[in-house]
């Protein structure tokens, strides 16, 4: 039952490690994404055009 129990905390350690570093990586692509349009703006292209 120990070892069970032993598992189950590293293996919920690793799955937590996984999903921050998952939610970290979406968090960059969504605020890349909100950044587009000021691109777009800067370089005179309309969002039509891309």
């Amino acid at each position: 039952m120990e070892r069970r129990l032993a598992w189950l905390r590293a293996f919920s350690h690793a799955v937590q490690v996984q999903l921050q570093a998952t939610s970290s990586a979406f968090a960059e692509e969504i605020d890349k994404l909100a950044r587009l349009p000021e691109r777009l703006r800067k370089s005179g292209t309309d969002a039509e055009e891309v």
